[in-house]
């Protein structure tokens, strides 16, 4: 939403309208309560579909970058895939990262490729 606007209004036209556009990072916001369990995995996806952020890339991409192991990682390109949404390049930076072995990266990079 917030690049919606921006894109369609300059920052004149949206102050005569009284619009302000705040973005917020997440991904700072996840840090206070990063995921340590599955469960307070899919607490903080819940939280973003009730927030209206289920479908955005961007969200998903901070939660999978504070994800502590790869199976954490994993299930959460899972829970976005679930939802609707393709992985971005930004994800699989993210999974090549958490990647232990070359055997590891080299499945992730099969993924990306498909």
């Amino acid at each position: 939403m917030v690049q919606a606007v921006t894109g369609l209004l300059n920052l004149d036209e949206r102050k005569r309208l009284g619009l302000s556009v705040t973005a917020y990072n997440y991904g700072a916001v996840f840090q206070e309560k990063a995921p340590r369990s599955k469960k307070d995995l899919d607490a903080l996806a819940r939280k973003l579909k009730s927030l209206g952020l289920e479908r955005e890339i961007v969200v998903w991409n901070q939660l999978l970058h504070l994800c502590p192991t790869m199976p954490f990682s994993r299930k959460c390109l899972e829970m976005l895939k679930k939802v609707g949404l393709q992985p971005d390049v930004v994800t699989y930076s993210s999974l090549l990262d958490k990647a232990h072995s070359v055997e590891e990266g080299r499945e992730i990079l099969d993924q990306m490729r498909r």
